[in-house]
């Protein structure tokens, strides 16, 4: 952004030099996860993960995959199939927790939030879109039909997590997430693109007020109808503590 505003190459030159250092240098040996998330980070004092035996979970989607992999394609590679070999635990059913060991291997299951799910998803995508690995493919698909199974019939939204089946909520990606699964990464004739139209039907179909800043609906009682909100909608705004939205 930087180089765009002042003509000079030397900010986004170093913005890559971070990419590439931070892909190729400080994930795991064992696991190829990175030092990343709400419970660790790579302490640029020490040179080192902090705290070394963390556990790895993103904290939100990373939008930079696409750079990652021109200026560290391989590294980019590994941390994808790590987090499909490290961060889920069944390869058949997909289950897995949100929080995985970052130095060793030993993925759990039983909190599979949706939302965390997404963010694998467009990680596997992008890797797929770079790799034409099957692999990758096989990692969407068993999550994907994992979550299809957890779909309320009335709905249409996705148990939020395995621990409360009565809220309902926490999409699988944004709608920028899902057109990137379901135009650029998968091949014709998967199902991504009826997931995706799914997921954007049953959160539209949701009583959001953003008239009143309210914002959007982001989870709904499945006996009761109450709702939880958040992520105020105007432009401008910021959600939750990120960076200020601009008009498209």
């Amino acid at each position: 952004m930087l180089s765009d505003y002042s003509g000079q190459a030397k900010y986004a030159e170093a913005a890559d030099a971070e990419l590439k250092f931070f892909l190729e240098h400080t994930a795991s040996p064992e696991t190829h996860l990175l030092p990343w998330g709400e419970h660790m980070f790579w302490n640029v004092m020490m040179d080192e993960p902090d705290p070394a035996d963390g556990e790895h979970e993103f904290s939100r989607p990373w939008m930079l995959w696409e750079r990652c992999f021109k200026v560290a394609p391989e590294a980019s590679r590994r941390f994808a199939m790590g987090l499909w070999e490290h961060q889920i635990a069944d390869h058949k059913t997909g289950g897995y927790d949100r929080h995985a060991p970052f130095a060793k291997h030993g993925p759990r299951s039983g909190m599979d939030f949706p939302r965390h799910g997404g963010f694998y998803i467009r990680t596997w995508a992008e890797a797929y879109a770079h790799t034409k690995d099957g692999v990758f493919l096989q990692a969407i698909d068993t999550l994907l039909m994992r979550f299809e199974k957890k779909r309320d019939p009335k709905t249409g939204l996705i148990e939020a997590t395995t621990r409360n089946k009565n809220l309902l909520g926490q999409p699988l990606a944004g709608h920028r997430l899902r057109r990137r699964i379901a135009q650029s990464a998968r091949p014709a004739g998967l199902a991504s693109p009826r997931v995706c139209r799914r997921e954007d039907e049953a959160f539209v179909s949701l009583r959001h007020d953003l008239k009143e800043k309210q914002g959007f609906v982001m989870a709904i009682d499945r006996e009761t109808g109450q709702t939880e909100r958040g992520l105020h909608a105007a432009v401008g705004r910021p959600l939750r503590g990120s960076t200020t939205l601009r008009p498209p």
